[in-house]
């Protein structure tokens, strides 16, 4: 009887054991477009309803279990995903299409502005993934 016991015991540690592999952990990144631009995306988790958008400096918290997938998502794009895995941070780099670009000056310089900005705060540590 004391046999049995102890394998229900131990079966039922290592349901357990597994079962905290999988808890929910918070994954915080950052989502760039091309030439270091923060990108205003929305982040979900594929299978959930979990979702979330980045912020003006492209960082976004979002909360995942092991293996699960985000994606990445962005209007006119192809969606990327990425496998959560033991890390709590990532970055991802989106590519606009390589169509000529119809830039007023004043626009030109707005898209300068922010890419003084990120780069300061790139230069800060502000992106780093530091685990």
């Amino acid at each position: 009887m004391n046999k049995i016991f102890f394998l229900l015991l131990l079966f039922t540690a290592f349901s357990f054991a597994q079962e905290a592999n999988k808890k929910n952990k918070i994954i915080r990144g950052f989502v760039f477009e091309d030439y270091l631009i923060p990108a205003q995306v929305e982040i979900s988790v594929k299978g959930t309803d979990l979702k979330t958008f980045t912020d003006a400096d492209g960082k976004f918290v979002i909360q995942a279990k092991l293996d699960d997938v985000l994606v990445i998502s962005s209007f006119g794009e192809r969606p990327i995903e990425i496998t959560v895995t033991e890390k709590n941070c990532y970055t991802a780099q989106l590519f606009k299409d390589t169509g000529l670009y119809y830039y007023t000056k004043k626009a030109a310089r707005i898209v300068k502005k922010i890419r003084r900005k990120a780069m300061r705060k790139y230069k800060q540590g502000f992106y780093d993934c530091d685990d």
